[in-house]
């Protein structure tokens, strides 16, 4: 049953509303949005308060991920009708397990778990003394991404994430790699490419951020034909080596359960589940139509 006391609009330039919903200075969300600007974003009011707000924005995979702050069901329910009519085909969002009321809302409006992570805590110690061993394979030497050049660690960044779950279809561009390496949790020492010498390839990449919430691991990566080397864990043990020195004794990581070689070796090191989210899909109207005369 519509509950007529909630209604959705579009987002105009409500930001010392959505600043008080969020908890987030105005100028932090400007300039987020500046760096990285929503598809669109719609409002929900009860009557005349702001109560509840989603923002969509579209990855380089191509995939729209909803963004949700605030709101009960008939908020989240408003919006998403909302979305839907204003942008159409698969909308995707994010859910922590630690949220089952969330959860139990976003399936009851039609959304299906795409992949499930589980974020670790892992001290820098365990970690290194695990790859105390590794060396840089003969024929290769490891660079910063600062001296990279941006199309060839594009085309490494795309090939790499092909094969990671959650982001297959990526398709990068050079405005947003330069925006990565020119964004605050960039560091040099930390976000490293492994370069095949013979043939200059690109061969491997590895990229830990310096957050200020702490040191996070985004990625670590080689192309199939180098995944025989020891090129990986080269890049890490280096990167990891650096971020040590920032400050944290652990770094945060995610990995899809999906993955059952890396979630195992993460589960058998003395690491801390900070907890599991789920990535969700809701298809777009044609797919549902289809699954639904199957």
């Amino acid at each position: 049953m519509m509950d007529h006391s909630v209604s959705a609009s579009p987002f105009v330039d409500e930001y010392f509303e959505l600043s008080a919903l969020v908890s987030r200075p105005v100028d932090d969300l400007q300039e987020m949005d500046k760096s990285n600007p929503p598809l669109s974003r719609w409002i929900a009011r009860r009557e005349d308060t702001l109560t509840a707000v989603v923002t969509v924005r579209q990855r380089p995979d191509q995939r729209m991920f909803l963004s949700f702050a605030g709101g009960v069901e008939p908020e989240c329910r408003i919006l998403v009708n909302a979305v839907r009519r204003s942008v159409g085909g698969d909308l995707h969002t994010q859910v922590s397990e630690q949220d089952p009321e969330k959860t139990r809302i976003l399936r009851t409006l039609g959304f299906e778990t795409e992949h499930q992570f589980e974020e670790f805590r892992v001290p820098f110690a365990v970690a290194l003394r695990r790859l105390h061993r590794a060396w840089t394979p003969s024929g290769f030497k490891i660079i910063s991404a600062e001296c990279a050049d941006i199309d060839g660690l594009l085309r490494l960044d795309d090939a790499i994430r092909q094969e990671t779950p959650g982001t297959g279809g990526w398709q990068g561009c050079r405005d947003w790699i330069i925006d990565e390496l020119d964004s605050p949790a960039f560091d040099p020492s930390a976000y490293l490419i492994g370069v095949h010498q013979a043939s200059g390839c690109y061969a491997g990449l590895v990229r830990l951020w310096r957050n200020q919430r702490g040191p996070r691991l985004g990625l670590v990566g080689v192309l199939p034909i180098y995944r025989r080397s020891t090129l990986a864990s080269a890049l890490l043990r280096r990167s990891l080596d650096s971020a040590s020195a920032w400050g944290s004794s652990t770094f945060t990581t995610e990995v899809s359960l999906s993955n059952s070689v890396v979630y195992r070796r993460l589960r058998t090191l003395e690491t801390e589940s900070v907890g599991r989210f789920f990535q969700l899909v809701r298809p777009g109207e044609e797919k549902q139509s289809t699954w639904q005369r199957s």
